[in-house]
């Protein structure tokens, strides 16, 4: 995000009236509480119709957790509302507070977003304002990856799923939540979208989020289907993706059934075949949006209760699957976008090939699930049985030893071939096929994915971490602080773990609806 004409401004000057009308407007009053005016630091930053903050120009992750979560007088984290406005003599506090939380906010999205990626490197706001480039996060105040190996992708993930736990023991989930349904500009929900990518591997949250707070599944197919390409339809099928994992793996039969409802499939097909977005102006951004929703819909197919599915559903998904695989050039394979600087992750990623592996896998539980879909494919005949025998012979980009899709594509493309058409006459046979020779990659890919976050002790002067998932007691009201033991329980309690925080991370109360 670049905001044009930037000038140094000084606490005298702050907040300037067009960043309180801009927040006023979408923010209004912070839920019932007051709220002290926190530091703003000496100078700070005004861009057109934001106002930056010189001491969150940095990685350091305690401190902006703390600034996301800043207190109110009841001790919880204050939430954006949009209530009445802002009187016209008011001081301008809960404007400060909402701007040092989107750019805490901001600033923890792009630190998450390079440790998933594996990379030292990233920028803050400031660094994207005056174009500057990316820069070591351990230099600029993040500690999580002290005394590690950095060439460790382990070491990645374990301060990532760190910093996640971070946030939501702190109160940021309620926070973020907050930001999605009153964002001041659409960056903000934009990043809060980004930063829940990452937050929900938090076990338990997921299934804090879907049953406590269901209006979020229906939003997100909401700015899937009627959202901007960039900044809503990328970053909600992110989260959406995600979400599905958690639906299936935990077996949420609600939250599934709301999915369906919410027509997420056809609106998905919907997408993925509109023809506007394949231009070069988008499609560095369709790419990542086409990989995404193919993978969350070859997830829903591999599930048994696929076959249950309308058969307008199944049709759909199935011919889409067939049209991506059957016209894929296998002359010339596609490549992937020229990424830009702050976008450098994404070089060793094969995106392209993902939606082939995705549309075969969803060819694959066809077969093997869904009725007449096996003789549709058969009577295709010798273009699709050519086709299938040419991506056996492909390198999907300039080195095939580099992209990790390519056994898993050549391994379903042989099944297909061979369950299809080179068993000649008990091809056509009414036996069903087997799920010999699968990979795992194909047959179950959900397995893969299931990625979970170990969570730290919430009892401050206790610092252990799960060493597995579920053990630990969880608090029974609010189902987010875990403690170790009784005595850590018992300790929290009488310092930390509040009544009001605890109705607090529970997100019970109606704090993030208009």
């Amino acid at each position: 995000m670049k905001i044009p004409n930037s000038k140094m401004k000084t606490e005298d000057d702050f907040p300037p009236q067009s960043v309180l009308r801009t927040f006023v407007k979408m923010v209004g009053e912070f839920s019932s509480h007051n709220s002290s005016t926190p530091q703003c630091g000496p100078v700070g930053l005004r861009f057109s119709d934001w106002y930056s903050f010189l001491d969150l120009d940095n990685f350091n992750s305690d401190k902006l957790v703390a600034n996301l979560t800043l207190h109110g007088d009841d001790g919880t984290p204050v939430v954006w509302k949009n209530l009445a406005f802002i009187a016209e003599n008011n001081d301008g506090r809960t404007v400060i507070i909402a701007l040092r939380q989107a750019e805490a906010l901001f600033n923890l999205s792009q630190l998450m977003f390079a440790l998933y990626h594996g990379s030292l490197q990233a920028c803050t706001f400031l660094d994207l304002q005056n174009n500057r480039l990316p820069r070591d996060v351990r230099e600029r105040g993040f500690t999580k990856l002290d005394d590690c190996n950095v060439k460790s992708g382990t070491a990645y993930r374990q301060a990532l799923h760190s910093l996640c736990w971070d946030i939501v023991e702190a109160g940021g989930l309620p926070v973020i939540f907050a930001m999605i349904e009153n964002p001041a500009l659409p960056i903000i929900r934009q990043k809060c979208l980004d930063a829940l990518t990452n937050v929900l591997c938090v076990d338990h949250v997921e299934w804090l989020v879907l049953t406590r707070q269901p209006w979020f599944l229906d939003k997100l197919v909401k700015m899937i289907e009627g959202g901007d390409l960039q900044c809503d339809m990328v970053p909600a099928i992110s989260v959406l993706d995600r979400l599905v994992v958690v639906i299936l793996s935990e077996h949420m039969k609600d939250a599934y059934q709301q999915l369906l409802d919410a027509n997420f499939l056809q609106i998905c097909i919907e997408k993925l075949q509109d023809v506007t977005y394949s231009r070069d102006s988008k499609r560095q951004h369709f790419v990542k949006f086409q990989t995404i929703a193919m993978q969350a819909l070859a997830l829903l197919c591999q599930d048994s209760r696929s076959s249950q599915w309308k058969d307008s559903d199944l049709d759909s998904v199935f011919a889409h699957a067939y049209l991506c695989t059957s016209s894929w050039n296998t002359e010339q394979p596609l490549t992937d976008p020229k990424w830009d600087k702050s976008e450098s992750f994404y070089r060793t990623m094969s995106f392209s090939s993902s939606s082939l592996l995705f549309s075969l896998i969803i060819l694959v539980h066809s077969v093997l699930k869904w009725p007449g879909k096996k003789e549709i494919l058969q009577d295709k005949g010798l273009v699709f049985q050519y086709q299938l025998s040419r991506m056996m012979t492909l390198s999907f980009c300039e080195s095939s030893a580099s992209d990790a899709n390519s056994p898993i594509i050549k391994n379903a493309a042989e099944w297909l071939l061979k369950t299809l058409f080179v068993e000649g006459d008990r091809a056509k046979t009414h036996h069903a096929p087997t799920e010999n020779g699968l990979l795992t990659s194909v047959l179950d890919p959900l397995s893969e994915l299931c990625e979970k976050v170990y969570r730290e002790c919430s009892y401050r002067g206790c610092g252990r971490r799960e060493t597995e998932i579920g053990r630990w007691e969880l608090c029974p009201h609010c189902m987010v602080a875990c403690y170790c033991s009784d005595a850590c329980r018992v300790s929290d309690a009488s310092s930390n773990h509040t009544m009001a925080k605890c109705r607090f991370l529970s997100m019970k109360d109606s704090l993030f609806e208009n």
